[in-house]
């Protein structure tokens, strides 16, 4: 009995996770396919979404919901220009949807002014070409449905950058905007890092960076002694290009590291879901921002 009280208990779970998910907002926003150049991202329950309508007027959608039930959807319409300079948005209205957690007939909607300061709606963007895709890719800082990811000051570029380095890209994408040609391009082409701004340029790699572990050290949660990770110290710093937004790994991907700290020749992070022996330390190993 009570194995199949959290059984019920888990299903209905999973399920208010899995209607959000289905429950995301239609991308066309009632607008021709036709007519209609669609930008988005999204991660579980949450994303943004923009329309370029043909007659020079757009439509975004920002949600974010709990697989508890409650959420909200925030709907900006207005006028666009886009040209050789880039994207800019001119937003006229704004529509807010609150849904509460506790089930009512109807959930909360507002109509409000363009109110840009509190919603930090980003207005300009650089139009970035690459296999077949467009990304939209902003210069200020933080994000939609996404402000800020961890402590880390980010905008598009910067994530942009970690998505190129470590290779996911042009196959996987993060939390900027992306549009892609409906024509399939089987041929892959190297990004033209020109399109990029040049304050920008250097956050990404004309090569992937190769460095070996010096130390590796064991580090124990404060209150939680069963938990614990790994402290990796690399061979690599400043001087060889390394930042603290660039991540490694071995070559069959067994570690995973996130550079934390970086210094003129060295460089320091966590190992993820690494199994390691402790009387057998990985010294010595090679770690690449990318394996070809």
């Amino acid at each position: 009995m009570k194995s199949n009280l959290i059984f019920a208990i888990i299903t209905v779970f999973l399920f208010a996770c899995s209607e959000k998910e289905k429950g995301k907002p239609n991308e066309n926003l009632s607008e021709s396919k036709l007519d209609t150049i669609n930008y988005s991202y999204s991660a579980m329950n949450m994303g943004f979404s923009l329309n370029l309508i043909s007659n020079g007027r757009f439509s975004s959608e920002e949600y974010d919901f709990s697989c508890l039930g409650g959420g909200e959807r925030t709907m900006v319409f207005g006028k666009y220009k886009k040209s050789s300079d880039g994207l800019k948005l001119f937003p006229e209205r704004v529509e807010f949807i609150e849904y509460s957690e506790v089930m009512v007939p109807k959930p909360m909607k507002q109509v409000l002014n363009p109110r840009l300061d509190s919603l930090r709606y980003k207005t300009s963007y650089h139009v970035i070409e690459w296999n077949n895709h467009e990304y939209l890719l902003s210069e200020v800082y933080g994000g939609e449905a996404f402000p800020e990811w961890g402590i880390k000051k980010e905008n598009d570029f910067i994530r942009f950058s970690e998505y190129y380095n470590s290779g996911f890209e042009p196959e996987e994408h993060g939390a900027y905007l992306v549009s892609m040609d409906q024509t399939y391009n089987s041929t892959y082409q190297e990004l033209n890092l020109d399109q990029i701004p040049e304050q920008w340029q250097s956050y990404f790699l004309k090569e992937p960076i190769s460095a070996r572990i010096l130390s590796i050290q064991k580090v124990t949660h404060p209150y939680v002694s069963s938990r614990f990770t790994w402290l990796v110290e690399l061979d690599k710093g400043l001087e060889s290009n390394v930042t603290d937004y660039l991540s490694f790994e071995d070559r069959f991907g067994n570690h995973l590291m996130n550079v934390t700290k970086v210094t003129k020749d060295r460089s320091y992070g966590y190992l993820f879901y690494s199994e390691i022996d402790p009387q057998k330390l990985p010294i010595n190993l090679e770690l690449r921002t990318k394996w070809q």
